[in-house]
């Protein structure tokens, strides 16, 4: 487990560099659980993301098919990225 969450760690500071706190936290989880292939194509998510719009990106993140295989994970995702304002 720790070492796929290294993995993890450093695919998102190699794919995010300028993901910083919290926002790289939620984003090693989500690379953590998803994979950072499928991570990437949630180009709005991540886009939001970067510009401090959390709002925006957990609404793009619970507007997707991830969402609806895993709502309950999701839904934790995306609380805690509007906890970011």
């Amino acid at each position: 487990m720790r070492k796929d969450y290294n993995i993890a760690l450093k695919d998102v500071e190699r794919r995010y560099p300028w993901a910083e706190g919290e926002v790289k936290l939620v984003l090693i989880n989500l690379t953590f659980n998803m994979g950072a292939t499928r991570l990437a194509k949630f180009e709005k998510t991540l886009t939001h993301l970067r510009a401090d719009e959390y709002d925006l990106a957990a609404g793009e993140l619970l507007d997707s098919v991830y969402a609806r295989q895993v709502p309950n994970r999701a839904s934790r995702m995306a609380a805690r990225i509007m906890g970011l304002k």
